[in-house]
């Protein structure tokens, strides 16, 4: 991690928590950080980054809401490996495919693919369809290779 960006982290973690959650949501996902400054909402912020989560959180939601577990990896990387109990949905075949699956549009879904990147783009594309609790497994698959 560069200095500077050591040095500005380190100063935001000693200002109020607002200031903080803009700063390291900044260097997570600019895009984010700029729409939430001209919404004016801190809480936009804590909501994405509580969207985030780690195997352990994930699966916590899951058993708490008895929600889906959606891989949006390509069926021949979803038949070498996935996790308990997903479904798998191609990400490009997301848009045509997810009413059929799952019709309620309240319904929890965590979202995951092999590192992360495809999920982050589904959750993005079920939000945009109207789905309201939507996560996403930080890192994807791969990363929790050891734990499973």
């Amino acid at each position: 991690m560069p200095n500077l960006l050591k040095e500005r982290l380190v100063y935001v973690l000693n200002r109020d928590n607002n200031n903080y959650l803009e700063m390291v949501n900044f260097f997570l996902d600019p895009d984010i950080s700029l729409f939430a400054k001209e919404k004016n909402s801190t809480q936009f912020l804590k909501n994405e980054l509580d969207k985030e989560v780690n195997l352990k959180k994930a699966k916590e939601i899951l058993d708490k809401t008895n929600g889906v577990l959606l891989d949006v990896s390509s069926h021949q990387e979803y038949n070498e490996e996935h996790l308990p109990g997903a479904i798998n949905i191609n990400l490009y075949d997301l848009k045509k495919e997810i009413t059929d699956k799952i019709k309620n549009k309240e319904t929890t879904i965590v979202v995951y693919c092999s590192c992360g990147v495809r999920s982050k783009k589904a959750k993005e594309i079920l939000e945009e369809l109207g789905y309201t609790e939507v996560y996403n497994l930080k890192e994807g698959l791969y990363c929790y290779r050891k734990e499973l």
